[in-house]
């Protein structure tokens, strides 16, 4: 019985599943580990090497993460679970740190920092929105949760949990009865931490161990705004569905600026264009970035909670 599973959904990103696949296959060659790929693509079927004789594809198509997840889980035999989005590119060592960090905290769970691969990261620093995703710290969770970082120790995830990137016993997962699967987009990391903490479950961040995370393919402004609306919108439908009362966020005043700034988003697109790419405009750059992604999560509230307070 191997040791480790390593749980990976997939959506239609056969390329950079590759380069994961090529990664994830080196790590456990002196590991006695398994790889689970459930794709979630209904018209699509990624194909790998046959040399990756420790990994297997099912199909599970248009079901979502959190049922990728879950059924990923049902087929794993090794006691430790490892779920992984098809972004992340790891190595030996870091796996070393996963059966480490389980074994010694068996009934808790754990988050590994990320970055951006340094080819990447080069690639986006010369470009306006790439600096702007540097600036925002999410090209890496040091930066992200810098003012929480601890270098030498553990410490709990500031953040809640990630399912990017999770390291977790399957007792402990069983125990918890997995992700919410109506959860198609967003709110099932909400939702299984709640579920960890009724087992006095903690998630840590552990620093000793960093991990690539080769987003190659979301570093465009149009396709990054977007997931931000969407992120924000599932989200909160997932929060409506359970039964959780949300209020309404905005003032009148930004409740009547909005929508007026939500119809010159096209207008303040077309200015990113015209602006020179050049460090000496990013501060204008990143202003309108910054509005335009305000917008964006406007949308997602009022998508969602507009309908409910009018009823």
């Amino acid at each position: 019985m191997p040791i480790l599973s390593i749980i990976i959904p997939t959506y239609n990103r056969e390329k950079i599943l590759h380069k994961t696949l090529l990664a994830a296959n080196k790590a456990i060659e002196d590991l006695d580990a398994e790889i689970i790929v459930v794709n979630d693509s209904k018209i699509n079927t990624p194909v790998f090497s046959e040399k990756f004789v420790k990994t297997i594809l099912v199909n599970n198509p248009l079901q979502g993460p959190a049922s990728a997840r879950n059924f990923g889980e049902k087929l794993a035999s090794a006691p430790n679970l490892l779920f992984m989005d098809d972004d992340f590119i790891i190595n030996a060592s870091c796996l070393k740190e996963v059966l480490k960090s389980l074994g010694t905290f068996p009934n808790d769970c754990f988050n590994f920092p990320n970055q951006y691969p340094p080819e990447l990261y080069n690639k986006i620093k010369k470009t306006q929105f790439g600096r702007y995703l540097i600036a925002k710290g999410v090209t890496a969770t040091k930066d992200t949760w810098s003012a929480h970082w601890k270098e030498t120790e553990l410490f709990e995830n500031p953040g809640g949990l990630g399912s990017g990137f999770l390291a977790i016993k399957k007792q402990l997962f069983k125990q918890t009865g997995g992700y919410d699967q109506s959860c198609i987009f967003a709110g099932e990391d909400e939702d299984l931490l709640n579920k960890l903490k009724q087992f006095n479950a903690r998630v840590f961040i552990n620093p000793f161990c960093t991990v690539y995370h080769n987003e190659e393919d979301k570093t465009e402004i149009k396709s990054w705004l977007y997931r931000q609306y969407i992120g924000k919108k599932t989200s909160l439908q997932w929060q409506v569905s359970i039964g959780n009362n949300i209020d309404w966020p905005y003032s009148p005043f930004k409740s009547f600026i909005l929508p007026l700034l939500e119809e010159l988003e096209n207008l303040l697109l077309g200015i990113l264009k015209m602006i020179p790419n050049t460090k000496y405009f990013d501060l204008l750059y990143f202003r309108i970035v910054d509005t335009l992604y305000i917008i964006n999560l406007y949308r997602g509230f009022r998508d969602i909670l507009k309908p409910h307070l009018h009823e």
